[in-house]
């Protein structure tokens, strides 16, 4: 009887003398068999996952263009502005501020002052949408069991990658059309859609590259949101050096976007850049991909010590061991942050003194440093909040995995376990 390999996805049999022989299968055979199907597997499972995303990034849209004539209500008041995002402050939070100089309007300040922030959420929502369709499904025993059937080996990549591009695309009419509906141009409106959406296709191929060195989603994401770190980083210091940034800016794929100048000289070009990257990166994954067995990662774990210390032995213990990597985590970026923070105030103070007059009669020099520095400890308690909902996503990961069953089936109670967890979230996010 001829069996199906999981691993392989091709099917075999056993001659006389007991050796395997492969089955050929005009069905099954071909690298992409099942694409399709999979394609509305995914589509089924992400129907409110994606869809929220993709509305909550184009409700942003119309909350920040409907507050600028509050903010700004005036051309005096909306020029005052246009000098402080004009300087290294707004060039490490917003970007190169392109059209700052000039007769500056309400879209060309939305998107040099807000359209950074797009452009990361973009990039995250295509990180968790690949790693949770290629490497979570492969460690929860899905992808094998859908592996058994008629599916060729990159069949749940593709899938997952077709997703990936058609909500980009959606996303970037979405945006088009939201920034349209307040009477800026349509050509500047879907550049602006088409930078955000090309950034989050390449970090959806980042992302297909780091799912095949590693066996685990989270350190697949964190490699992923690393590169995405990593491209700001250097895009804030490249911005930083010179007006309208500097040739450094052009190692990040985030200036790629910002290039592209919308509403301003508006240049299609700079996106063949994030596109050449996109397919380049995607070539890469698959070619790992098919060096690798399934549910495993190029780069084998480390093995653990054969027995636990002492201190091991409880389930507080054992909570606080699978919570570490991520509060390290989430503590080092808030570290860095806030020495960002900090090393951003003399530079502030500076462009203070040389704001106009309007700007100062807007706001005091001491509000505004304090308003700044209030704003930041915010930013930073909604990230911390973020840190304790996924580490409480990944208690119930633990539930749904199996992993918490051999707990429970000591004397630890359902009720003490899952106070252990809820104590040391408490204690990582203080």
């Amino acid at each position: 009887m001829a069996t199906r390999s999981a691993a392989t996805g091709r099917r075999w049999h056993r001659d006389r003398r007991d050796r395997p022989v492969v089955v050929p299968d005009r069905t099954g055979d071909h690298p992409s068999t099942g694409t399709l199907r999979l394609v509305r597997l995914v589509l089924r499972r992400d129907r409110i996952k994606l869809p929220a995303w993709l509305l909550g990034l184009t409700v942003f849209v119309f909350y920040f263009n409907s507050a600028l004539p509050v903010i700004a209500p005036t051309e005096a008041d909306l020029a005052a502005f246009s000098q402080f995002s004009a300087g290294p402050v707004g060039a490490v939070l917003g970007g190169p501020g392109y059209g700052f100089d000039a007769d500056l309007s309400y879209e060309v300040f939305f998107v040099g002052t807000y359209g950074l922030y797009f452009l990361l959420a973009a990039a995250l929502m295509n990180i968790l949408l690949v790693s949770r369709h290629t490497r979570v499904e492969e460690q929860s025993g899905r992808a094998e069991l859908v592996r058994a059937s008629a599916v060729g080996r990159n069949a749940p990549l593709t899938a997952t990658l077709i997703v990936a591009a058609a909500a980009n695309l959606v996303l970037a009419l979405l945006l088009g059309a939201a920034t349209t509906s307040f009477g800026y141009t349509t050509h500047g409106s879907l550049l602006f859609g088409a930078g955000v959406a090309v950034l989050g296709l390449l970090f959806a191929a980042v992302t297909a590259l780091t799912v095949q060195v590693t066996e685990y989603s989270r350190t697949a994401s964190g490699l992923a949101g690393a590169v995405l770190g990593a491209a700001y980083l250097v895009r804030a210091a490249g911005d930083m050096l010179t007006e309208h940034g500097s040739l450094l800016s052009w190692f990040s794929p985030l200036a790629w976007s910002q290039q592209t100048r919308p509403f301003v000289d508006e240049r299609w070009w700079p996106l063949l850049l994030s596109l050449g990257v996109t397919v380049a990166i995607t070539a890469v994954a698959y070619a790992l991909a098919a060096r690798r067995d399934l549910g495993a990662g190029l780069r084998r774990p480390r093995p653990g010590p054969a027995r636990a210390a002492a201190w091991m032995r409880s389930p507080s213990a054992l909570a606080l061991r699978l919570q570490r990597a991520s509060m390290l985590g989430w503590t080092t970026a808030l570290a860095v942050l806030g020495v960002t923070y900090g090393l951003l105030v003399g530079p502030m103070t500076d462009t203070f003194a040389d704001l106009s007059p309007e700007f100062t009669a807007i706001l005091g020099q001491d509000d505004v440093l304090n308003g700044y520095l209030s704003f930041m400890a915010i930013y930073d308690t909604i990230l911390v909040a973020v840190f304790a909902l996924l580490a409480v996503q990944a208690v119930r990961a633990e539930e749904s995995r199996g992993r918490a069953e051999p707990v429970l089936a000591t004397a630890t109670g359902r009720v003490r376990w899952l106070g252990t967890y809820l104590v040391v979230i408490a204690a990582g996010a203080t």
